[in-house]
């Protein structure tokens, strides 16, 4: 019946812009002045604007006002349900959705680490993320530095933390989020490179207050001017520290 082309339903010859074949059954491909097509999960035919496919035929008018669409050929219902990656799950937060890899979860109630889902609250305690590791760990039993670590063996060998690296407090220190260490009786550098260190934060310190001195031109010359006061009040006492340690430095 075609030209060029033969085309065949189960085994009967038939022409392509006039008829279609579903679940080999041929049907007219215009109904209602609507045009037929095929549901190929159910072997049906449906009117493409009055009906809708999604493992079976539906009215779409019902479809929508029943709040329903369509997931891999499953119904769901939008606002409880949602689909993700082909799948349903259940819409467990309200407003904003939250995801754990594609893991629809209640950002309340639980807490994303390194891709794994946790209880936000373990023994009475909140539970957080050491990004760093990738781990969970108690905020009010453990601390997050690189690791986890127990808080109180962490307290008790006098450990703090660096920008993630553990250091023992009194024989070394963090500095513009690098350890140092200092002398065992007083804290003093012991070598240029440290001292070039401490010339870089002053360098820094200067540009921040030129910074903030330019801040006075500005149209919020009140906000801009109190901020200033503020910053600067805690740089003069970080320039104070660094200028001791400086001129220690510059005796050893």
């Amino acid at each position: 019946m075609s030209v060029g082309l033969t085309h065949f339903c189960d085994k009967t010859n038939y022409n392509l812009d006039e008829q279609i074949c579903c679940d080999s059954k041929l049907s007219d491909r215009k109904q209602d002045g609507q045009i037929i097509q095929c549901c190929n999960a159910s072997g049906e035919t449906y009117k493409n604007e009055s009906e809708i496919c999604c493992g079976s035929v539906y009215n779409k008018t019902v479809f929508e006002n029943q709040n329903l669409s369509c997931c891999n050929g499953t119904r769901y219902q939008k606002g409880k349900e949602m689909c993700l990656g082909g799948e349903i799950k259940v819409r467990m937060s309200v407003g904003l959705t939250h995801f754990c890899d594609k893991t629809n979860y209640n950002l309340d109630e639980q807490i994303c680490c390194d891709s794994k889902l946790s209880d936000r609250k373990q023994d009475g305690q909140i539970i957080q993320c050491c990004n760093a590791s990738g781990k969970t760990y108690k905020n009010a039993s453990e601390i997050c530095c690189g690791n986890v670590y127990d808080k109180t063996v962490f307290e008790n060998h006098n450990l703090s933390c660096c920008n993630g690296t553990l250091y023992q407090k009194g024989k070394e220190m963090c500095l513009g989020g690098e350890k140092i260490a200092v002398d065992g009786n007083r804290p003093g550098f012991r070598d240029d490179t440290r001292i070039d260190m401490i010339e870089r934060q002053l360098q820094k310190i200067d540009e921040v207050q030129k910074t903030l001195h330019s801040l006075t031109g500005s149209v919020n010359l009140l906000k801009n001017e109190i901020y200033s006061v503020k910053i600067i009040c805690r740089w003069l006492s970080y320039i104070g520290s660094l200028e001791y340690h400086k001129r220690i430095a510059r005796k050893n």
